[in-house]
């Protein structure tokens, strides 16, 4: 997520070695690109506040945000008002420190977490963690082309068994990529990867299984990860959004809300109750019926989340991934 204009803040100062607060990450109400530095904190023990944003863009590649012009929304105004105009989404700030770009903030936190929980990782270890951070980054410029910009979803299983093919020379078929007691950027890289919902479930569509199938080795570090303690009480929260759709909503008072009952443009704490989606869901997601753009017209529940609609275009695929895994423990 990049900058169209100046990315400096003015009132930027040097920062500190000793940073009291915590840092806070602005990022949308979406995985994308904020889901891995959430992983990263929650593997490296490094607490942080989340500020979300409803989820809004105009394209996805710089071409298509030039056409369509400056956009105002919740996120854009909120970055002026850290002197940080023209940025996109992440915004880490932490004390006097602010700055933007994906990859710097989940480096940042990785540094953190490295005085805490984070495994301490070799500088050949590194350079794989950051071979498969930067693998992420393509992959989500593709997919989200698909969302935002209607580029071509065939391409998404295409490129996404090439980069999970490469991936899994690094894999020896147990463990964590790196070796290590915990898992460290590359495997959180993975279950984004094999897990998340927006983008890569949804452009996957039904197609999703087939796609995965051909790298079982990837699937198994992405459930590995997943099921690690750290990552496993994190994804039980209502911060993670790797198998949820965005806000797309707004309440009747014109605030924007998630789930009922969760403000989307609030700092708030990782000490909230859980709002997941089943794997089996995420992975099944029906593309071509993404919810996110907001349902028209007043919601008739008062001011909640209008996702009525939505959600019931999953409820079919839900059942049967639910008979699906009965009739599976019943035979086995």
């Amino acid at each position: 997520m990049g900058c169209t204009s100046s990315c400096g803040a003015d009132d930027a100062t040097e920062p500190t070695t000793q940073m009291e607060s915590k840092p806070t990450l602005h990022y949308f109400d979406v995985s994308g690109r904020g889901e891995l530095s959430k992983l990263i904190c929650a593997v490296g023990g490094v607490e942080i506040d989340v500020v979300e944003y409803p989820f809004e863009a105009n394209g996805a590649s710089v071409a298509d945000k030039l056409k369509a012009g400056k956009m105002v929304s919740a996120h854009t105004t909120a970055a002026n008002e850290m002197g940080m105009e023209g940025c996109g989404l992440p915004i880490c700030v932490h004390g006097d420190l602010k700055f933007n770009q994906s990859m710097a903030v989940q480096d940042y936190f990785v540094a953190l977490g490295m005085e805490k929980d984070y495994p301490k990782v070799t500088p050949q270890q590194k350079a794989v963690d950051d071979m498969f951070e930067g693998a992420l980054e393509d992959m989500m410029g593709l997919a989200a082309g698909v969302v935002l910009s209607g580029g071509d979803a065939a391409n998404v299983p295409i490129y996404m068994t090439k980069t999970l093919t490469h991936m899994e020379k690094y894999m020896t078929g147990s463990g964590f990529v790196n070796g290590l007691a915990a898992p460290t950027k590359a495997d959180l890289v993975v279950l984004i990867l094999t897990q998340g919902l927006i983008p890569f479930g949804a452009t996957l569509g039904e197609g999703a299984a087939e796609c995965y199938a051909k790298n079982p080795k990837a699937v198994a570090v992405g459930a590995r990860t997943a099921a690690f303690p750290a990552v496993a009480a994190y994804l039980d929260t209502e911060y993670c959004n790797l198998r949820t759709t965005p806000c797309a909503a707004t309440a009747n008072d014109g605030s924007a809300y998630a789930w009922p009952g969760r403000r989307c443009s609030a700092a708030r704490r990782w000490t909230e109750r859980p709002r997941q989606l089943p794997p089996d869901l995420a992975i099944r997601a029906l593309h071509g019926h993404l919810p996110l753009l907001p349902v028209q017209g007043p919601d008739p529940r008062g001011p909640h989340l209008q996702r009525a609609r939505p959600v019931l275009l999953y409820l079919p695929v839900l059942l049967r991934a639910r008979l699906h895994r009965l009739v599976h423990c019943l035979l086995h």
